[in-house]
């Protein structure tokens, strides 16, 4: 975050602004939502993966998100382990991001709405960059106080997924929704297939 704020002050004020996060219409031809895949879309893209990375790695400290013994993650409470296992996952999380725009690319060249596909995908790593950061702080000092001692953490974090995915989902309907004359049918089919099947199928898996 340190390398972000002193190298891409610009961009991280721009991801970092409740307002513009909050906003339905963003402007099309900002220098972060035009070019999702640029130097500084992708360094906030490998800060988001890092922040998923250690936001899981803390919730396998409370049995919620549990990583088995395999050919690619070990078993075991070790220093040397933890950390390799958490650059593991940080790396899954990058490639599933980068993979997430690809395939909201190609779903939204399938409905004829690519025009919409970069303002989307900026939407998705703004509020996942908001909510992560907001909800690994939230995990620390539930872990670091006695609050964290009388509450359900598994019950709570799927809560709070639940919530921020729907948000999301109805942030981002918003947001197309005001780019164009889009069928709304089109729209709810679009948003199903790349937004709520992965969410409950990714929610069944891991909560």
């Amino acid at each position: 975050m340190s390398f972000l704020v002193s190298n891409y002050s610009k961009a991280y004020k721009k991801y970092f602004n409740l307002y513009d996060l909050t906003s339905p219409a963003p402007k099309e031809n900002s220098f972060l939502v035009n070019k999702p895949l640029d130097r500084p879309n992708m360094f906030f893209i490998i800060f988001l993966s890092i922040l998923s990375g250690f936001l899981a790695i803390l919730l396998q400290q409370n049995q919620i998100f549990v990583i088995k013994d395999s050919f690619f993650f070990q078993n075991g409470s070790t220093f040397g382990i933890i950390l390799t296992n958490f650059f593991k996952v940080s790396l899954i999380f990058f490639i599933a991001f980068v993979g997430k725009y690809f395939f909201i690319l190609i779903t939204g060249k399938l409905f004829n709405i690519e025009k919409i596909v970069d303002i989307h995908f900026f939407k998705i790593l703004q509020s996942s960059i908001y909510f992560f950061t907001l909800f690994v702080i939230f995990i620390l000092i539930l872990q670091n106080t006695y609050w964290g001692k009388s509450i359900e953490f598994k019950y709570l974090v799927s809560f709070l997924f639940t919530v921020f995915y729907t948000a999301r989902t109805f942030l981002v309907y918003l947001t197309i929704n005001q780019k164009g004359n889009i069928k709304t049918l089109y729209l709810i089919s679009y948003l199903c297939i790349v937004e709520v099947f992965p969410i409950i199928i990714g929610l069944r898996m891991f909560l």
